[in-house]
């Protein structure tokens, strides 16, 4: 038994981090394609992009309704009812879901929002951006969802590489075809029409890995049990997207798309500790849903503390590296990229803070508190919206920084607290 638990361990490490290695390189491939946007396109047009990029994560998480969570959830508690072959019914319920939602959220914007509407609150000529994006938004979610369901039929490797590489393959060709002075596409169009190509790439990967599973003929959860089980995932996801999307927003309307894009490198900077946790709790998420069904709080205990530890000592040297070679990490990208580097300060501080809370992400989730978890983000969503409609216009990129190092210190903490009352499990760095 000892053995096995061992090799078991064993499995989820080296999955970990695998993922971590891959996620990591893909950081590296996005670092390579922002340095090239940077070096070769004016601020305004990646500015453009980066609104663009945010503005899909938005409404592509609205489209998901929380599935692109919730199949981790379902994933591993089939696993734990030894009836794993249920989650091909369930996917195929839940590609129905998302295919409706995205149609409805197309329609939706054009019948209430007007060209003029739109370009009046943002500037000339953006209503046709949105409209555009919009167009590929079922490809869009649809691609998302693939990329977690491989995920939760254990083909993390193949997951991986479409979110972090083959995601921004069309736009690195694109950003290269620029480079060749061929006139095509613009930078935001290459973006959202390569989920075009990923949706079908994906689509065939997910039916061949599919083919390994047996059909099975009971369907144990219904589509409006699948929709209860994921709403609340859903929203909470959606407040995660708009509390990192709020401060996009309010820079574009009062400082205009070059603020986005200085804003958007110090936030991708961050984003290589982020990697480190969504790694660490995407890998241990199916862990905690299954010893929670089998009631071994124990066992999550001890794999809170650990991924706690791991994170954190991880994103402290990751922390330290950036801070010591910011200036020559900001160069690369242009020198008027310089202008963020206050704000990263910030930004860094603010994960790192995060860093030490371990599998709050997705603790209460993958512990069927989905609707505990959505309240708590939707108080920190009120907060972050009140603290950016009154720092952004008065200190712009600064002022998003502080909002967002508020934020995410009051939820870390409240869900922290909440979870130590109720579980005692402690899921705080110690």
């Amino acid at each position: 038994m000892k053995r096995l638990i061992g090799l078991v361990k064993a499995k989820a490490n080296v999955q970990t981090f695998g993922t971590i290695a891959l996620r990591g390189a893909g950081v590296l491939f996005l670092f390579g394609i922002s340095i090239l946007m940077t070096n070769n396109f004016p601020p305004t047009v990646v500015g453009e992009y980066e609104f663009i990029r945010v503005f899909l994560l938005v409404f592509g998480s609205l489209c998901l309704l929380g599935t692109d969570v919730s199949i981790l959830f379902f994933s591993g508690k089939l696993k734990a009812l030894h009836s794993f072959e249920e989650i091909k019914n369930i996917y195929f319920t839940i590609i129905k879901i998302i295919s409706a939602s995205s149609i409805l959220c197309f329609g939706i914007f054009f019948v209430f929002f007007s060209k003029a509407q739109v370009d009046s609150f943002f500037e000339e000529g953006f209503y046709e951006i949105i409209f555009n994006s919009l167009l590929v938004l079922s490809f869009y979610v649809i691609s998302l969802f693939n990329i977690e369901i491989l995920r939760a039929i254990d083909k993390p490797i193949l997951s991986e590489l479409f979110r972090n590489v083959f995601k921004y393959l069309p736009l690195g060709v694109g950003i290269f075809i620029h480079i060749i002075y061929i006139e095509f596409l613009t930078l935001y169009q290459y973006y959202i029409y390569g989920f075009i190509i990923l949706f079908i790439a994906s689509q065939l990967t997910v039916w061949y890995c599919f083919r390994a599973i047996q059909n099975s003929r009971t369907q144990s959860f219904s589509t409006k049990e699948i929709i209860k089980i994921s709403l609340p995932m859903g929203v909470s996801n959606l407040v995660m997207f708009l509390l990192l999307s709020i401060d996009v927003f309010l820079l574009k309307k009062y400082y205009g798309s070059d603020y986005v894009a200085f804003y958007a490198i110090g936030i991708k900077l961050i984003t290589i500790l982020s990697v480190v946790m969504i790694s660490f709790n995407i890998n241990a998420s199916q862990q905690i849903a299954e010893f929670f069904a089998s009631g071994t709080k124990q066992q999550i205990q001890v794999l809170t503390r650990k991924t706690a530890k791991k994170i954190f000592l991880i994103n402290l040297g990751i922390s330290a590296f950036i801070v010591v070679f910011l200036n020559e990490i900001l160069m690369t990208f242009g020198e008027a990229y310089l202008y963020i580097k206050e704000a990263i300060y910030v930004l860094l501080f603010a994960q790192l803070f995060a860093s030490a809370f371990g599998m709050v992400p997705v603790y209460l989730n993958m512990t069927g508190r989905g609707n505990i978890y959505q309240l708590i983000l939707l108080v920190a969503l009120l907060l972050n919206g009140a603290l950016n409609m009154i720092l952004i216009p008065k200190f712009n990129v600064m002022g998003a920084a502080y909002t967002f190092a508020l934020t995410v210190m009051f939820w870390n903490i409240i869900v922290t607290l909440y979870v130590y009352k109720k579980d005692k499990i402690n899921l705080f760095l110690h």
